[in-house]
């Protein structure tokens, strides 16, 4: 029997929670034999058994193990077999066997899947984010949000490895960006912001907070088009400048720490001013 509860959570994460976002979460959350499936696929059954027969000392058997011709045909023919490999592969599907499958194979990392980088996820609803980027990006993002992002939720682990001309970025999908908490205690070096030249932008989005273990940070991706009351955050000559939509400075600080919690705790009275409108998509 359906619980009343149950019906208002569902209704809840709609509301409030992109599609493409519990897509991924659940991608993020898929199980240990789907994760296996996902490498033969990638790399292939017979670079599979070659980088098991390296590390077990399995020579011997290597002869036998490539007469299956894949998983699924060992799983059929041999259990025994199947559970050696599958068992094996569950293990290093968090260490540094994986990275080494993938050179292996002359894959490259940045194609090694996200589950394997973005660790512990969860779901956050309709909260301030942030997000480092270029001065002369910034405004263009305000009007039309955000125009790139990787569409493909597998490659997510290494985004930075492409460039805003990819393909990969062209089409738009998801981004990454700091919560409020984890934007003070990871997206700050000192005084310098970690990515971008100094510019930030805060918005309202949900997304899946997770902690992304190349970057040994906590980080929150969100689906680009759902970014809404998007605020950009200009340094100039050491401070933080807010401008209001006639571009005159509406708001001035010293630190971006400081310039955060300002919009957190002052936007809806100055929405107006500000003059962000959602984009008509």
């Amino acid at each position: 029997m359906i619980k009343l509860k149950d019906i208002l959570m569902e209704t809840l994460l709609k509301e409030y929670v992109d599609t493409d976002i519990t897509k991924l979460m659940a991608y993020l959350n898929s199980t240990p034999e789907d994760r296996f499936k996902e490498l033969e696929k990638a790399v292939g059954y017979f670079v599979m058994v070659d980088h098991y027969a390296h590390y077990n000392d399995a020579d011997a058997d290597m002869e036998r193990y490539k007469l299956y011709g894949s998983f699924d045909v060992m799983k059929s023919k041999s259990s025994e077999d199947y559970l050696k490999f599958f068992k094996w592969y569950r293990f290093l599907m968090v260490g540094q066997y994986l990275i080494q499958l993938y050179q292996r194979a002359n894959k490259e990392l940045r194609t090694i899947p996200s589950w394997y980088w973005l660790q512990e996820p969860t779901i956050v609803k309709n909260q301030w984010l942030v997000h480092g980027t270029a001065s002369v990006n910034a405004s263009m993002m305000a009007k039309q949000g955000f125009v790139k992002g990787v569409g493909d939720m597998t490659k997510l682990g290494l985004t930075t490895w492409y460039d805003g001309s990819s393909a990969e970025k062209k089409a738009g999908g998801y981004n990454f960006a700091y919560t409020i908490e984890d934007f003070k205690q990871y997206g700050l070096d000192g005084s310098e912001v970690k990515y971008g030249d100094g510019t930030i932008l805060m918005f309202r989005a949900s997304g899946i907070r997770s902690f992304h273990s190349s970057d040994d940070e906590m980080q929150t991706i969100f689906n680009g088009k759902t970014a809404r009351d998007i605020v950009p955050i200009f340094e100039r000559m050491g401070d933080l400048l807010i401008f209001s939509k006639e571009k005159k400075i509406l708001a001035k600080f010293k630190g971006h720490e400081e310039a955060v919690n300002w919009v957190v705790n002052n936007y809806d009275q100055y929405r107006k001013a500000i003059g962000w409108e959602k984009p008509n998509k």
